[in-house]
């Protein structure tokens, strides 16, 4: 349990510096940098996905894991949307 937790101590701290360093380098000629940027943040927080998952389904007893998996995941894919129509409306004008 003491690796477990370390190696999510890493991956937390990874992905925390590295939306540091992407929200630091948002500048617009800065393609390859931001490029890099987003790769180190997926390499963090994909192993955070099934954590979170699983976290939810614990807290979540009653229900089965498919249905708080796929509440979580509906509710991710409106935010998506409500943020997609925000940030096109912000950058229109």
């Amino acid at each position: 349990m003491k690796n477990v937790l370390k190696i999510l101590k890493i991956i937390t701290f990874g992905s925390l510096v590295s939306f540091m360093m992407l929200l630091e380098n948002l500048k617009p000629d800065n393609k390859l940098i931001i490029t890099i940027n987003v790769a180190f943040i997926g390499i963090f927080m994909v192993p955070l996905i099934p954590i979170g998952f699983y976290t939810a389904a614990e807290l979540s007893r009653p229900v089965s894991e498919a249905m708080s998996s796929g509440v979580i995941i509906l509710f991710g894919m409106i935010y998506a949307i409500i943020m997609i129509c925000v940030v096109s409306a912000v950058c229109d004008h």
